[in-house]
């Protein structure tokens, strides 16, 4: 309701009725799930890419999916709110480290395994999917 009531008060032009310290708390907490979103649909990606190279033996039709849909939910969000390319771009080195610590724990093999930046192949082989066209 206050949500609501906020969108008619703008519609209206009654900026001075606005509650506007909460509302930029909303708009700030809307922009922070959207980035929550790519970031955490990267380091999904990535985390899989991580166990097909380096737990060949153990890959799955499910891993596959998991990274088509990754890059997906990553395309829908670029297509509403191109801003948050720049921003995933930035990210990136943080959500790999984070990758590669999801890969150890799950597939428990040492961390050392897993190289401490992001191999060339994995890291190109993301921004393919994410950049496709299909």
């Amino acid at each position: 309701e206050w949500a609501d009531q906020q969108a008619q008060l703008l519609r209206d032009r009654q900026f001075d009725l606005l509650d506007l310290e909460n509302l930029i708390e909303e708009i700030e907490d809307v922009g922070n799930r959207h980035r929550d979103k790519v970031k955490s649909q990267l380091k999904r990606m990535l985390w899989h890419l991580l166990k097909i190279k380096y737990q060949p033996s153990k890959h799955s039709d499910s891993w596959d999916f998991t990274i088509v849909d990754a890059a997906n939910q990553i395309k829908d969000e670029f297509e509403d709110r191109p801003s948050l390319r720049r921003y995933l771009e930035e990210s990136f080195d943080v959500c790999y480290k984070r990758a590669r610590r999801d890969a150890a724990n799950e597939t428990r093999l040492d961390i050392s395994t897993f190289p401490k930046q992001c191999p060339d192949s994995i890291k190109s082989q993301a921004w393919e999917l994410i950049n496709s066209d299909d």
